[in-house]
C-alpha cells in the first residue's frame, strides 16, 4: 500500500469513529479535529483555543486533562464528565500524548459520549410510573 493510499485509509478509519477526536498544539490551539468532533462541537475547529472551541469557556477548566498530558506525557481522563455544547451530550474526555519528529508534543484529546442506558432505564422507569409506554431514551 502506497503511503498516499494509507493516508486516505487511515482518514476514512479517523472519521469513522465515533469518538470526537481534537489534536492540540502545544499552545492549546486545534490542529484538527475529527468529523464527530465537529458534530458535537460544531465547524472550525482548527486554529482555534480548545477551551473556547470545545467548551466555551473563557480559560482552561481545573484538572484540565491536555494540562496534564503535556506536562507529564501521560495519558489522562477528565475527573468531570463535560456537556456537548450543541446537543448536550455528556462527555467523557481523555487526552493522550503525540510526541511528533522533532521532540514536539502534541495533544490528542478523545471525547466519548457517555452511555445512555441509565437514562434509557430512567425513561421507563417514569412510564412505568404514569401508565404510559415508552421505548427510547428521554
Amino acid at each position: 500500500m502506497e503511503a498516499r493510499d494509507f493516508r486516505a485509509l487511515l482518514g476514512l478509519i479517523v472519521d469513522a469513529t465515533p469518538s470526537a477526536l481534537v489534536v492540540l498544539d502545544p499552545d492549546y490551539r486545534v490542529v484538527r479535529a475529527d468529523r464527530a468532533a465537529e458534530v458535537v462541537h460544531g465547524p472550525g475547529l482548527a486554529g482555534r483555543l480548545y477551551h473556547g472551541a470545545l467548551a466555551a469557556c473563557a480559560t482552561r477548566c481545573d484538572g484540565c486533562p491536555a494540562a496534564s498530558t503535556f506536562a507529564d506525557g501521560t495519558a489522562k481522563t477528565c475527573p468531570r464528565p463535560h456537556t456537548g455544547p450543541r446537543a448536550g451530550e455528556v462527555l467523557v474526555v481523555e487526552s493522550h500524548p503525540l510526541d511528533l519528529p522533532g521532540g514536539r508534543r502534541h495533544v490528542l484529546l478523545v471525547g466519548r459520549i457517555r452511555s445512555s442506558v441509565g437514562t434509557e432505564r430512567r425513561a421507563w422507569r417514569i412510564s412505568d410510573r404514569y401508565g404510559e409506554l415508552s421505548s427510547g431514551a428521554e
